[in-house]
């Protein structure tokens, strides 16, 4: 399934409407697989974006984290909310100058769901340009588990 630009980048409000919805028996209803796209994506968004405190509840509390390798120090298998919070903070060391990111495309399928988006960035080093994929498992109303694919030659020769 992609979801068009406009509906990616609609921000971390989306997240919290996207998430299981309780209905008048006060069970939740299952989300539908364009909900689980649009929650990934905002909560994700909010992530990059360094809004840590919108994105993490969002994350299961034992979140898995992998990150190929190319960034010194989070590189491997991070787990936990705290790990992320830590990464995330961090992250202003990396982009002084923040950076942008654009969606090109989502898919999902079951509790899976696919992103492909592009940071660009002014760093010391130069400008950063680089193409990402995260592959984003769901349990239940949570991300559980984050796999990201990038070009690390361009992580290290910008960010390293």
């Amino acid at each position: 399934m992609e979801i068009d630009r406009r509906t990616a980048l609609a921000g971390a409000g989306m997240a919290a409407a996207a998430v299981a919805t309780v209905g008048m028996t006060g069970k939740a209803q299952a989300m539908t697989q364009a909900e689980k796209v649009k929650f990934v994506q905002s909560a994700w968004l909010s992530y990059m974006k360094l809004d840590l405190d919108a994105a993490l509840p969002h994350m299961t509390d034992d979140v898995v984290w992998e990150i190929p390798s190319g960034v010194a120090g989070v590189s491997g298998k991070n787990v936990g909310r705290q790990r992320m919070r830590e990464i995330g903070s961090h992250a202003h060391e990396i982009y002084p100058n923040g950076a942008s990111h654009e969606y090109r495309a989502a898919y999902g399928d079951g509790d899976h769901v696919i992103l492909e988006w592009t940071v660009r960035a002014k760093v010391p080093k130069g400008d950063y340009e680089n193409e990402y994929i995260g592959v984003f498992t769901l349990k239940g109303d949570k991300i559980a588990y984050i796999k990201l694919y990038y070009d690390s030659l361009v992580v290290n020769r910008l960010l390293g």
